[in-house]
């Protein structure tokens, strides 16, 4: 039989081959789509919020007022931006856009704060604008809606109970019989600060019983002395006041405080001859805090101003101080103390009559049981005088059934106590102890800045979303078009093998009916065909790894 002109191998393999370039055109389109969605998947996983914010003032505001407003501006990782300014505006229909004023980053610590007064408006709702300007980064606006009012209810706070286990181990010895005496930190027990115990001796009614008192230092290190319970050093040796108020200041530096109460009766010419009447021990353990505030005066009339103080045990953190009107609102924030600094002078002219309260922080986001307060009296009469003390021994007793920490609170003899002040005759010492007391071993009852909004968890939101849009048409774009090509795929194989076999076909004409030669055209065309299909599943099973490669992407968001 007569063959071919040509080698039969060669005749089939550049057939093959030609209909095997045909078909790498589809295949090298499809690799390239699938690296761009590869590509824009990457893009889209690097997408990052770049600044968010977190705003702080009153929603309710009074015409006239000054009020304080306080600016957090972040980061996507809810760290701050330093060096930036927002300028804050009010809008309200009839009335327009008035400005508020510029607050700039004075701490560099990206926080941005100060004070402002709220303009001629009308009683209803009304928004505050706010836009955050920062080297580098695209301005951030709000919009906030707030509300115009004549008159908001009073804020007194949330009380704040200790949650440390050893606040509440308290093993104080019980009350001595026939009297009661009752020892106070003023505000709380720090350790690292200046302490100021208040002691309080009387009958188990109540009443005050005025005495010679020694408080003798068992254990823990206060006022430069360290606690022996062998020989006690002594801390104070005097007698109580008319209302059986004493008290002694000084540094505490441990976290365990140990001290003995005695009430004696003095020798003729030695005090220590004398006989003891009652005694009774305490231990006290510092509350685990970082800010001390010190303010002077205790009371003052409005107009005069008001001396606070901030220490830190972290010196090279700023310390925030808020002030409070009486009526709780957040009236002003002062510059922040960083280390050491002399005592802020803050001007209580048009302060209402009562009690304003200043805190102190160093989060500013939440402050919550680590804030120190401290509460000053504005009053309209003496601060000497016993009329003053009215406001205070109200406050005091609407108090008596709020939580402490003190097991042995007796609160009948505590209202017996303040009973008798509202009668007494008083000196201006007597009274300034008494204030000291009452005010001093309130309950602590922390109002914070008001949370007006915070975007990061919007702006997180609204981020997840767009990276899911974009994610949901590259995942249907690459299912879709990867399922179009594998059939266009399949098909071009089917349609280059049918016109390869007929142009073979053609080709070897009667030669084709040689057994050996039938045989050769049957195993290059099923070669073909394993390589066709080879690469059909290749690309199937690399849609298959983008797609779960794109489900891994979306979730790192």
């Amino acid at each position: 039989m007569e063959r071919p002109e040509g080698d039969l191998d060669e005749i089939d393999e550049q057939r093959v081959m030609a209909g095997m370039g045909a078909l790498w055109i589809p295949v090298f389109v499809a690799s390239f789509g699938m690296a761009v969605v590869i590509l824009l998947s990457l893009w889209v996983s690097g997408w990052r919020n770049e600044q968010a914010l977190i705003a702080q003032f009153e929603p309710q505001w009074r015409v006239g007022e000054q009020l304080a407003l306080r600016v957090l501006h972040i980061d996507g990782e809810r760290q701050p931006l330093a060096g930036s300014q927002v300028t804050a505006v009010v809008f309200q229909e009839g009335h327009g856009v008035q400005p508020l004023g510029e607050f700039a980053d004075a701490g560099e610590v990206g926080v941005l704060q100060g004070r402002f007064t709220v303009p001629t408006l009308a009683p209803g709702p009304a928004a505050i604008g706010l836009e955050v300007a920062h080297p580098g980064l695209g301005p951030l606006r709000e919009w906030i809606a707030v509300e115009v009012v004549d008159e908001r209810p009073q804020r007194q706070g949330a009380l704040t109970i200790s949650t440390s286990n050893l606040n509440w181990g308290d093993n104080t010895e019980p009350q001595p019989e026939g009297m009661q005496i009752v020892v106070r930190p003023e505000r709380r027990l720090l350790a690292g600060f200046d302490n100021t115990l208040m002691i309080r001796v009387t009958d188990p009614d109540g009443n005050p019983r005025p005495g010679h008192v020694e408080v003798a230092l068992l254990g823990g290190e206060f006022m430069a002395q360290r606690g022996s319970s062998r020989e006690p050093p002594i801390l104070l040796s005097e007698r109580t006041d008319a209302l059986g108020l004493a008290m002694l200041r000084g540094a505490l530096t441990s976290e365990i405080l140990e001290i003995e109460v005695r009430i004696v009766e003095p020798g003729e010419v030695f005090i220590d001859e004398g006989r003891v009447l009652g005694r009774r021990r305490f231990r006290m353990v510092s509350f685990a805090g970082a800010v001390r505030l010190e303010g002077e005066p205790l009371a003052l009339r409005a107009g005069e101003p008001a001396s606070i103080a901030a220490r830190g045990l972290r010196r090279s953190r700023p310390i925030y101080v808020d002030v409070h009107g009486t009526d709780g609102a957040w009236v002003d924030t002062l510059e922040p103390v960083v280390g050491l600094q002399p005592p802020r002078q803050w001007s209580t002219a048009g302060v209402e009559p009562g009690f304003i309260q200043a805190e102190a922080y160093y989060f500013t986001n939440d402050p919550g049981e680590s804030a120190e307060i401290l509460r000053l009296q504005i009053t309209d009469d003496d601060p000497g005088g016993v009329a003053s003390l009215r406001p205070v021994v109200d406050r005091y007793h609407a108090l008596l059934d709020a939580p402490r920490v003190e097991k042995s609170f007796d609160r009948e003899s505590e209202a017996a106590f303040v009973a008798y002040l509202g009668r007494a005759e008083l000196s201006e010492a007597e009274v300034k102890l008494a204030r000291r007391f009452l005010v001093g071993t309130l309950p602590i009852q922390v109002i914070g800045p008001p949370l007006a909004i915070t975007t990061f968890e919007r702006e997180q939101a609204d981020l997840v979303a767009a990276k899911v849009a974009w994610y949901s048409g590259l995942r249907w774009g690459l299912l879709g078009g990867g399922g179009l090509f594998l059939l266009l795929l399949a098909l071009l194989i089917l349609v280059r093998h049918g016109s390869t076999a007929k142009a073979t076909a053609e080709a070897l004409g009667s030669a084709g009916d040689d057994p050996e030669i039938a045989a050769a055209i049957n195993s290059a065309r099923r070669g073909a065909l394993v390589r066709m299909w080879a690469v059909v599943v290749v690309m199937g099973l690399g849609l298959v790894l983008v797609a779960v490669a794109l489900e891994r992407i979306v979730w790192r968001v």
